[in-house]
């Protein structure tokens, strides 16, 4: 549930590094740098795969679009 509200808050190219990085962090109880880094390697994944391979943006958060109305 907490990956959904992030999804909606945030948008999916932060709440995946985040949710990574707080599972592995808090749930798995993994190293700071392990976790840091597989976050990031989550994030280079899902931002090169969707953003770049398949062009396939995707939307900006909530909180985002209420700081930056457009």
């Amino acid at each position: 549930m907490g990956f959904l509200i992030g999804i909606w808050l945030f948008g999916f190219n932060i709440a995946v590094p985040i949710a990574t990085f707080l599972y592995l962090k808090i749930g798995s109880r993994e190293n700071l740098l392990i976790s840091i880094a597989l976050a990031a390697v989550s994030w280079i994944f899902f931002y090169g795969l969707f953003e770049h391979v398949l062009h396939l943006p995707f939307p900006e958060g909530q909180l985002f679009s209420l700081i930056n109305p457009s």
